[in-house]
């Protein structure tokens, strides 16, 4: 309730006229005054807005849209109405941070990169009829063919303004809802985008500012948190910027946009469509990190004491360094006593499973070190297996 009223207080200070809130038909994406749909343009500065900008500029200092003309380059949705039927979802990793299905998931509903995509496989689905949003990650048929299987999932009331339990991710590591951060093709094309973008960065930290609700991070603070907001400068001139490109950074200096990932370092999310203009959307390569700053949205939170007591009981996970990984990365984990454990990667599609430590090691602090070299670029997991449980962390392997 604190942060809600943070936001409130900074519009009636700001004095931003609210616009006509994003929709696909008559269907709403959140109400005006949803942190996705608010203008940011009147914000304060975060007092670590330089700091940010520059751990985010740490592996690639331009922007860059993650979307285009392919089929298989963007985040696809699906549009359904109250008659889609409802099939099954099953979790493999993170089900008890994720809504239970069943969700009205199509059977031939578009998958994120291809059928036979190894990267996040994000399945999106909007119920224009009943303004709902369903969303999962690592999302696949089942065995039997009649429902999905994700490693985590979550849906959205669209109608209203509403987060996830703190510590809970979504079928986004951030908790938050994608689809809202798209940049649609519909949009551009109407000459307006009405809502904050989503983006990733190559690394964050081990927290979270509202409207997110979870970490994927070190505990490095100098890296930026989960939900940060940031805005394309007042002053950086678009004047020479055209076409879609235009109106995209146009968004940016209104809206800007929420850290949602971890990924490429200034990736900005959207849907793929033929009618791209690739050449158009290449003039955002020319746009610098430095031409963005941070606006304060709220604290950062951590982890709440119910999930602390949980990890320090079956031990503690850290995110690889670096990641997204190339070449040789280090996996930290910790455990309060001398045990048995099992460190394993694998992949989404299950064609890869290595095992990386299985012995008996001391409490404290360990580190190993993989090399990621010869791994094709996309998402894994790696897993940490002790008396106590397992604890899973994301690793992207771009090369």
């Amino acid at each position: 309730m604190r942060i809600i009223l943070v936001f409130s207080c900074i519009v009636l200070i700001s004095g931003a006229a609210l616009a006509q809130p994003p929709a696909i038909g008559s269907c709403q994406i959140f109400p005006a005054d949803n942190p996705w749909n608010t203008d940011i343009s009147s914000y304060p500065l975060h007092s670590q807005s330089d700091v940010f900008i520059a751990a985010i500029s740490e592996q690639k200092q331009y922007l860059h849209a993650d979307f285009g003309t392919p089929a298989e380059y963007g985040i696809p949705f699906v549009i359904v109405n109250n008659t889609q039927p409802f099939v099954g979802i099953t979790y493999d990793a993170y089900g008890d941070q994720s809504d239970p299905g069943p969700f009205p998931v199509p059977a031939d509903a578009p998958v994120e990169g291809g059928a036979s995509s190894t990267g996040d496989r994000h399945v999106l689905v909007v119920d224009t009829s009943d303004r709902m949003l369903y969303e999962l990650f690592s999302a696949r048929k089942d065995a039997a063919g009649t429902g999905w299987t994700a490693s985590s999932g979550a849906k959205f009331d669209l109608s209203v303004t509403k987060y996830r339990p703190d510590g809970w991710t979504s079928a986004d590591a951030a908790g938050l809802p994608i689809f809202p951060g798209l940049v649609r093709y519909e949009e551009v094309a109407s000459g307006a985008i009405n809502h904050a973008l989503r983006f990733t960065a190559y690394r964050s930290q081990q927290g979270w500012i509202t409207p997110a609700r979870h970490e994927a991070g070190t505990n490095d603070t100098h890296y930026p948190p989960m939900g940060l907001r940031l805005r394309m400068k007042a002053s950086y001139d678009i004047s020479s910027v055209s076409g879609q490109s235009k109106i995209i950074l146009q968004a940016l200096k209104k809206y800007g946009m929420i850290l949602a990932d971890n990924g490429s370092s200034w990736f900005i999310s959207g849907t793929s469509n033929p009618l791209w203009d690739d050449n158009d959307l290449n003039q955002l390569k020319k746009i610098p990190g430095s031409a963005f700053e941070v606006v304060y949205t709220g604290p950062i939170k951590t982890q709440p004491e119910a999930v602390q007591t949980e990890i320090t009981t079956a031990g503690y996970l850290g995110q690889n360094i670096p990641n997204p990984v190339s070449s040789v990365t280090d996996i930290s984990f910790s455990i309060p006593r001398r045990e048995f454990v099992t460190l394993t990667i694998y992949n989404t599609a299950s064609t890869f499973n290595s095992i990386l430590l299985s012995r008996t090691v001391d409490e404290g602090v360990n580190t190993v070190r993989f090399d990621a070299s010869l791994l094709p670029s996309g998402v894994y997991f790696y897993c940490l297996t002790t008396n106590e449980g397992c604890l899973i962390k994301k690793m992207i392997v771009a090369k």
